[in-house]
């Protein structure tokens, strides 16, 4: 993605995502304070989507992904099949994919969908979900804690130089 390609010029929404890239690459993964709540499962997908632990499920068990017959597949596809062998190119064989099979299904085991749609949640935000204010303080103390850093190393101390 090229920042040119989201430069101020065009839409809002490029103007977002070059916004969202240029604090990425200064160690600001906005992104990845976003997670998924799930409720039906149907927009959520099952392998790609960070919505059972702290990564994707094709991540966790990298061995059953490799498996899998329809990768593009939803959290409510699977959590709907009772025989996992119509939906897998071949049955796991001993050792670490059955190990990963195991594991996989009892992480999801007690997973109960309900009536409401998927949605996001903001991991920094209070009870009344995202706010302006929660980027704001991450940024600024990202920001300022790397130009304290640099105003130490290049021996400032109070805005005046001591070289």
């Amino acid at each position: 993605m090229e920042d040119s390609h989201y430069s101020s010029s065009s839409s809002t929404w490029g103007t977002i995502l070059s916004s969202i890239k240029r604090l990425k690459l200064r160690g600001i993964d906005l992104l990845s304070l976003c997670v998924r709540k799930i409720g039906n499962g149907v927009s959520c997908r099952f392998w790609e989507d960070i919505w059972c632990g702290t990564q994707p499920l094709k991540m966790q068990f990298p061995r059953i992904f490799l498996l899998e017959s329809v990768r593009e597949c939803s959290v409510a596809d699977r959590l709907s099949i009772q025989d996992w062998t119509s939906v897998l190119r071949r049955q796991p064989r001993g050792g670490a994919e059955m190990s990963q099979f195991s594991d996989l299904k009892s992480l999801i085991q007690g997973v109960v969908l309900s009536n409401s749609s998927d949605s996001w949640l903001w991991s920094l935000g209070t009870s009344n979900g995202f706010s302006v204010a929660s980027v704001r303080t991450l940024v600024d103390s990202n920001i300022l804690d790397t130009f304290v850093d640099i105003a130490v190393a290049i021996g400032c101390d109070g805005g005046h130089y001591s070289g």
